[in-house]
């Protein structure tokens, strides 16, 4: 089946004959069919196991997991988890299985399994139950959460999980799957006997009659725990008196429950009583390991006479039982006193080695405190344990070591290692590993300290820091196996990429032709090839290869590879490019594996490259993305990873420049640029000075500009990234334009514009992208500009036609923002118009009445009646005249007097807005994404552009200008539009009982409109919901008040039965 699986695991428990029902009980076990997840929380011993046991064989199709201890790694787990299918099902796990059969190697494969999983159960045709037991013994590993999250979330509708545990689970989505009814819970009240079922109990049980009376007692003393009834019971077969049982004052159910067992243990036979006090130290109880352990041929006798009397085991086969986890501990507690615990586990681990039970051999030797025995079986199955991916299994035995013993079996360092750096705990990694080294060097074992070296160089490739992995990588090739190609090769693979950190290019690519020579495997996959054409800036073949790879992935086991992640390097390309969507796509992708392999590094990456989407979508979400560099920042500082802050620093520092403080961009730029002299990456410290030469350029700081962008062009020169060149040449371009340096701008537009721009550079001119201009009008002077000195160029004349610019003489060189939801703000560019630079208020008045009314031309007759209806016409002509040219120069303050406006266009005796002008209008975005919501498939994605649309809404439309009467049905119809969606996304919140986010939004919708009826209905609503009816009675005062002071008027009349139908129960 497996290499770590076995049969009986598969297997329900069966207590005896004998088995108990609660009506309500089996109630509740029904509903399981109504909701994806059922997750059943109580203590040991309250029956969860038995009772789900005996529910769901006599009904429909399921399949079972006993999860134990060993159970908790993720390679263990989910190949467990889809033989326990198997053994009922084979055909729908079938693609799952083959998907590891290879050996699972990271959360990539068990994801991809799942899905293969979840897709051929989407075919069942009747309901069936997969019920994990014990699952909280796994729960504590993050992997295993996150992978079942993810089947909780995709379950088809026939299949329905079942998890029994005794603690609470921790669930990222847990809330929101209770409040989307996603999840039934099943507690210890529901467990729990009443006095009722405690009499019926000891009927159908034992044949015993017990009074109301006793019935009673025995409920107050035990709370209805089914396992201190059971012992309860068998006590009082033996002859016992229920008062005389119960007369002990046990101050804890736990108390109760050793007292009880002790009675129990004590009628049993001497032979009995000796066969469970020394098989406790066994996790399951194998008759031919039971037999082996204690010298005798009846353990399996025994063993089915105390099931046959409902006694302490539980039966999993014929040959196979396990006792209650209570009773073990119990009768552990009990016989270590009698017994010498450590011999036994000593024999045990020599059974189970023999047995080639390794998982349990070390388990015993660890017990028994033998530890140089386990460090021996460990170094013969580590370098397994690793292939397998049991990272989680292998650091759990490792950490259970001395520190002595690792100084005797220093190989066991390396293991360590290794599981570390995989888990991202990078400082941890190198302690352990350089310790390998000092013990390796003293014996002179070259060999070992070859790979000791290479593991060390890895960690430093891990976090990208190609100074310090050289030395060690020179060290592991020197002391390499000579005889062994493999080894050189992988070590050549190493170095290859070290080379492609430093920006090393060609020797990058020739080591990896001779480690390929050696060795035609792909032995170490750090996607070098797709790397290499990355920083050539070849971004359309790096993409190609990538998709392929990513591809191929789906069908092969991979380990974590840190930043070096197919989707991440994928969404730095198509930022790179502009390709906004498809970066974002591939960043998300990257946060949800990092936290499926469990690797916060992963995490981080995929946060730092989030931000680079998140600052180049349309409109740019700045804050979002902000958000995502810190959180990159905060992992990385805390995995001490400090080569890792270089580019959410970049990525911050290119965001301030945008969208921010330039003075504040240019700090954070100089911080990566530090980190990155100090680690050696030439590329990204090029993408670094572009970001610093475009804050200087905002700053108006012509030369350092140009220095930071020189120095960029050189080192992208050096790395041979045509690409990255060209967008460090183009800025440099702007600058010399802007400052006037005619010679020098020149001699760039030659070098730009008379060589060949292939497709791939064009991109830098014609959309945003991580390293060119966000905002397309910026360039547009300069092309402009080229195109009178080259007039002949023909790639030059095709662009200006792309960007709108053919047949003009003049472009101002940004695009307007305007804000007119709230108070009345705008922007050229990043620069914000001053309220000063109006001169007059007609000013802005008259922009407004031409802005608004773009697309077409207003007579001047029509414009003096309404912003001078009091003047005559040669006064308002003159006002006219003056406020234009006020305009004028706010919207495009270094236009000559010789060049023709470009916003404010004259038609005769006409004007108007330039319908070519680019702008941006909060009002519009606004009416956008209501109209993609009112047009969404799926309410959840309608939810989210309401939410994006709410937040635009800052206030009434020119809040700041209420006298202007002219725009008073815009401000109307806005505010309308506003109040419908807040008040359909307040009822969807509603009904999907998300009660704090549409009481929020209630509350907005009455600041706006006090007199907004539905919301104080809503309100009342989630209030009685939620239990806090006085507060819905408040609210229903609150409103009565408001419509009498504004309207004079009663609630409406759902408001009053609400509030009459609420106040009868109260």
């Amino acid at each position: 089946m497996g290499e770590y699986t076995v049969r009986t695991k598969f297997l329900p428990p069966s207590s005896s004959a004998r088995h108990w029902k609660k009506a309500a009980l089996w109630e509740k076990y029904r509903l399981c069919a109504q909701y994806p997840l059922t997750v059943v929380k109580a203590g040991p011993g309250f029956g969860k196991s038995t009772t789900l046991a005996a529910f769901f064989q006599e009904r429909g199709q399921y399949f079972w997991y006993n999860v134990d201890e060993l159970d908790a790694d993720p390679a263990v787990f989910f190949t467990n988890l889809f033989h326990a299918v198997r053994l009922k099902h084979p055909s729908l796990v079938e693609g799952a299985l083959a998907a590891l059969a290879d050996g699972p190697g990271s959360s990539g494969d068990y994801l991809r399994a799942l899905n293969l999983f979840i897709n051929s159960a989407a075919n069942l045709e009747e309901d069936a139950y997969l019920i994990v037991d014990d699952f909280h013994l796994v729960a504590a590993n993050s992997q295993i959460l996150e992978l079942m999250s993810h089947l909780v979330r995709l379950l088809p509708p026939r299949l329905h999980l079942i998890l029994a545990t005794r603690e609470k689970l921790g669930f990222r989505e847990w809330a929101s799957w209770r409040l989307k009814r996603l999840v039934l819970v099943i507690d210890e009240q529901d467990l729990m006997l009443t006095s009722g079922e405690i009499a019926d109990f000891f009927v159908d049980q034992y044949g015993l009659a017990i009074s109301p009376g006793e019935a009673e007692k025995a409920a107050r003393e035990t709370e209805g725990w089914i396992i201190a009834l059971d012992l309860l019971g068998q006590g009082l077969t033996q002859g016992a008196e229920l008062d005389e049982v119960l007369r002990v004052e046990a101050p804890s159910l736990e108390l109760l429950f050793e007292y009880l067992a002790f009675e129990v243990l004590e009628n049993q036979s001497p032979e009995v009583q000796e066969f469970l006090l020394q098989t406790a130290v066994l996790k399951n109880l194998k008759v031919d390991i039971c037999n082996k352990l204690l010298g005798r041929q009846d353990s399996q006798e025994i063993l089915s006479g105390l099931h046959q009397k409902g006694l302490f085991v539980f039966m999993l086969a014929p040959d196979l039982y396990r006792y209650h986890h209570l009773v073990r501990e119990f009768l552990h507690k009990q016989g270590r006193s009698r017994y010498d615990y450590q011999q036994l586990h000593r024999r045990a681990a020599e059974i189970c080695t023999a047995m080639q039970e390794t998982d349990l051999a070390i388990f015993h030797l660890l017990k028994a405190e033998d530890f140089q025995g386990a460090a021996a079986v460990l170094i013969s199955c580590g370098e397994e344990m690793l292939r397998l991916a049991r990272f989680d299994s292998l650091h759990a035995y490792l950490k259970e070591l001395p520190e002595a013993v690792f100084a005797s079996y220093p190989q066991l360092y390396l293991y360590l290692g290794e599981v570390l750096r995989l888990k991202s705990m990078f400082k941890e990694a190198l302690q352990v590993l350089h310790r390998a080294r000092e013990i390796f060097l003293q014996r002179q074992d070259l060999l070992q300290l070859s790979h000791t070296s290479q593991r060390i160089a890895q960690v430093y490739l891990d976090t990208v820091q190609p100074v310090l992995a050289a030395d060690y990588l020179q060290e592991a090739l020197k002391y390499r196996d000579k005889e062994n190609r493999w080894e050189e090769a992988s070590i050549l693979k190493l170095m290859a990429e070290n080379k492609a950190n430093q920006g090393l290019l060609d020797q990058a690519m020739a080591l990896q032709k001779r480690a390929q020579e050696l060795d035609r495997q792909e032995v170490y996959d750090s996607n070098i090839r797709a790397r290499v054409l990355l920083r050539t800036g070849r971004l359309a073949e790096a993409i190609d290869l990538l998709e392929r790879k990513l591809a191929a992935e789906q069908q092969r086991a991979m380990s974590p590879r840190a930043h070096r992640e197919t989707v991440l390097i994928l969404s730095l390309a198509h930022s790179l490019r502009g390709e906004v969507e498809l970066a974002w796509a591939y960043a998300s992708q990257g946060v949800e594996l990092g936290r499926q392999y469990d690797s916060p590094f992963i995490v981080a990456v995929a946060h730092m490259r989030l931000g680079h989407s998140l600052q180049l979508m349309d409109p740019p979400k700045v804050e979002e993305a902000r958000r995502a560099y810190q959180a990159s920042l905060e992992i990385v500082d805390e995995l001490e990873v400090a080569r890792g802050r270089a580019e959410p620093l970049m990525g911050l520092s290119l965001l301030e420049a945008f969208f921010g403080d330039s003075n504040l961009g240019l700090h954070l730029g100089r911080e990566a640029l530090e980190i990155l002299q100090l680690s050696g990456d030439q590329w990204l410290s090029g993408m670094v000075r572009i970001g610093l030469g475009i804050n200087h350029y905002f700053l108006a700081q012509w030369e350092a500009a140009a220095q930071e962008l020189r120095t960029a062009a050189a080192d992208f020169a050096s790395c041979q990234d045509d690409y990255c060149l060209l967008a460090a040449k183009l800025w440099l371009a702007l600058v010399y334009f802007q400052s006037q340096q005619k010679e020098r701008y020149a001699e760039l537009l030659e070098q730009i514009f008379r060589t060949k721009l292939d497709k791939e550079a064009q991109i830098l001119l014609k959309v945003p992208s991580l390293l060119g201009f966000r905002d397309r009008n910026m360039v547009a002077p300069l092309l402009l500009d080229a195109s009178q000195k080259l007039k002949d160029n023909l790639l030059l004349q095709g662009l200006l036609a792309e960007h709108g610019l053919a047949g003009l003489e003049y472009h101002p060189g940004y695009t307007l923002k305007v804000q007119t939801l709230g108070n009345l703000r705008l922007w050229r560019g990043k620069e914000e118009i001053g309220s000063k630079e109006w001169q007059r208020e007609k000013a802005l008045e008259l922009f407004l009445l031409l802005f608004l009314n773009r697309g077409k031309y207003l007579p001047r007759e029509i414009i003096f009646d309404t912003l001078w209806p009091e003047d005559d016409l040669e006064t308002a002509a003159r006002n006219f005249k003056v406020s234009l040219n006020a305009v004028r120069k706010a919207l495009e303050p270094d236009r000559t007097a010789q060049q023709t406006s470009f916003y404010i266009l004259r038609s005769r005796s006409n004007y108007g807005f330039n319908p070519q002008a680019s702008y941006v209008l909060d009002a519009e975005e606004l009416e956008r994404l209501i109209r993609l919501g009112d047009s969404a498939a799926h309410p959840h994605h309608q939810a989210e552009l309401y939410r994006e649309a709410i937040k635009l809404y800052r206030g009434d439309f020119l809040e700041d200008l209420p006298y202007l009467e002219w725009v008073a049905d815009e401000r109307e119809r806005l505010r309308s539009l506003f109040l419908d969606t807040a008040d359909k996304l307040a009822r969807y919140l509603y009904e999907r009982e998300e009660n704090e986010e549409a009481l929020k939004l209630t509350e907005l919708l009455l600041q706006h409109d006090p007199c907004w009826e539905p919301a104080y209905l809503l309100q009342m609503k989630i209030y009685a919901r939620t239990n806090r009816p006085f507060l819905a009675v408040k609210v229903y005062q609150r409103c009565c008040a408001v419509l009498d002071r504004e309207l004079n008027v009663t609630p409406m009349p759902a408001i009053e039965r609400f509030y009459q139908k609420l106040t009868s129960k109260m």
